[in-house]
C-alpha cells in the first residue's frame, strides 16, 4: 500500500526509554542495598574475630 508509513512514533519511543530507565534505577538501588548489607555483615564478622582475638 503506497503512502503507509511503518515505524514507531516518538511517544512510543519515549515511553519505552522511560520504562527502561525506571527499571535500571530500581536495579541499581537494589544492588546498592544488597552491597551495603553484605559489607555490614563482613564488618560484623571482622569485629567478632577481633573480639575473640582480644579475649585470648
Amino acid at each position: 500500500m503506497p503512502g503507509v508509513c511503518r515505524g514507531f512514533t516518538l511517544i512510543e519511543i519515549l515511553v519505552t526509554i522511560s520504562i527502561i530507565a525506571l527499571l535500571t534505577m530500581i536495579g541499581v538501588t537494589n544492588f546498592r542495598v544488597a552491597n551495603q548489607k553484605a559489607r555490614d555483615g563482613r564488618r560484623q564478622g571482622d569485629l567478632e574475630q577481633i573480639k575473640a582475638a582480644l579475649e585470648l
